[in-house]
């Protein structure tokens, strides 16, 4: 099961991480890489699931364990 986070904060993953979640899903990348950063003490298991900006491929393949939409070859 993927949870999306996005417009939730750290505390409400870290709520659903205590109820057994452990994957979830963003496509704010900004967003994303900061809460992500706030929440590195957990095991947790990220995904992007949005359109990827070309600025954007290097966040998404530093702090993301998968990306579900490519929105174009490039």
């Amino acid at each position: 099961l993927l949870a999306v986070s996005k417009t939730f904060g750290p505390e409400a993953v870290r709520a659903a991480h205590a109820a057994g979640q452990r994957a979830f899903g963003e496509n704010y990348i900004q967003e994303a890489v900061d809460k992500i950063g706030q929440l590195a003490d957990l095991p947790l298991e990220w995904h992007c699931i949005g359109p990827i900006q070309s600025n954007k491929t290097r966040l998404v393949a530093q702090h993301f364990q998968w990306a579900h939409t490519v929105d174009r070859l490039k």
